[in-house]
């Protein structure tokens, strides 16, 4: 009996995922890294590996950082299961923001980050919301801005953004943390 590699299984998940999602074909993706697309439908199955350099070139092809594809197994044979420690980071999308994924693989419906605002740190170019996003605040205050005006945001508030322009700013002089829900993933 073979035994599954989780670590190859979820890569595999993983980048089929983000091919679906950039709206790239096997034979596309395969020719872009310079691999066989038979290859590279092993890969997607979990059958095959892929080393560091490879994960590199996927990463850019498929235009995502680098860690994303970083597989957080547990090590204890959970698939479905990220421990505190073992969360992928998510890429900086601005200064004073940093992000790991909680959500267990790329594959997953809605993508959920933990996130954690610096000390008066502030994103003042507004950005555009996802179809859906909801931000629910776990610690601390941070300070929404849209259109509508000015929310200010405290621990245990939540605020849906939907393919809205918004701002976000944390005043205060401690680290803010949250749940960050996007639905339909970007990635």
């Amino acid at each position: 009996m073979r035994v599954l590699d989780h670590n190859a299984l979820q890569t595999g998940a993983d980048l089929r995922a983000l091919r679906k999602l950039r709206g790239k074909t096997i034979a596309q993706v395969a020719s872009a890294v310079g691999k066989s697309s038979g290859w590279l439908s092993q890969v997607e199955r979990g059958q095959s590996r892929v080393s560091a350099d490879q994960l590199q070139t996927f990463a850019q092809v498929l235009s995502v950082a680098p860690t994303l594809l970083l597989t957080n197994s547990s090590g204890t044979g959970e698939p479905n299961v990220v421990r505190a420690d073992q969360r992928r980071p998510y890429s900086r999308r601005a200064a004073g923001l940093q992000e790991e994924l909680v959500t267990p693989g790329l594959d997953s419906l809605s993508e959920v980050r933990h996130a954690r605002f610096e000390p008066r740190s502030a994103r003042v170019t507004a950005q555009r919301s996802a179809e859906e996003e909801i931000l629910y605040i776990l610690s601390g205050r941070l300070l929404i801005s849209t259109s509508e005006g000015r929310t200010d945001l405290r621990r245990g508030d939540s605020i849906r953004l939907r393919e809205t322009e918004f701002a976000w700013e944390n005043p205060s002089g401690a680290m803010t943390t949250a749940l960050w829900i996007t639905h339909a993933p970007a990635y």
